[in-house]
């Protein structure tokens, strides 16, 4: 598993998550053979510099992906980044991917709004496809271990400390919820 922390970029082939989501945005790209994860916080003369961080990142990683496939998901808390699918929709151009989908997580995180308590989300591949089933928790909740994949990379450099590139949680069937159309929005695309 790899958790992206802020401004952290990487990949797994069973897992990724983001870690930290009020105001910031997570996005996964799911492909035939790895999963994907960008943590992108709510600065938006920071949005440009880790797109293309990202999307190097993917190119290196697996350069012939298949593009037709693939998909990217966006994932905010509540009202937060009204944007987002603008972002999304400038990451699937950079990428060639056709396949979107926006989840704004609404309930299970405190008072709903703006204020709403910070989620962690993790998409985990669905054996045999590329898509994922998506989960989230508070992140208060959440005692992360320092046994997962490394990230990739910062863009924006001195962010995180060098102990914060592992993390993962073992157990992620107690106290995380199935992203849902009973506690998110989700909008799907094919553009």
């Amino acid at each position: 598993m790899f958790i992206a922390i802020m401004y952290a970029y990487g990949s797994d082939i069973e897992s990724v998550g983001v870690d930290g989501i009020r105001g910031c945005l997570g996005i996964f790209l799911a492909t035939d053979t790895r999963l994907y994860a960008i943590h992108i916080p709510d600065a938006p003369n920071h949005f440009d510099a880790g797109r293309a961080a990202f999307v190097h990142y993917v190119n290196q990683t697996e350069p012939n992906f298949n593009q037709g496939t693939a998909r990217l998901f966006a994932v905010m808390n509540g009202p937060n980044r009204p944007a987002a699918y603008a972002e999304l929709l400038a990451y699937a151009n950079d990428l060639g991917v056709h396949r979107l989908e926006t989840v704004r997580i609404n309930e299970h995180l405190g008072q709903q709004g703006f204020g709403q308590d910070a989620a962690a989300i993790v998409c985990e591949r669905i054996p045999g496809s590329t898509n994922c089933r998506l989960k989230y928790t508070r992140g208060d909740d959440i005692l992360w271990q320092n046994n997962g994949t490394a990230r990739a990379d910062l863009y924006r450099a001195n962010m995180q400390a060098d102990d914060d590139r592992l993390s993962t949680n073992p157990a992620l069937g107690q106290g995380w919820h199935m992203v849902d159309d009973t506690n998110s929005t989700i909008a799907t695309t094919n553009w």
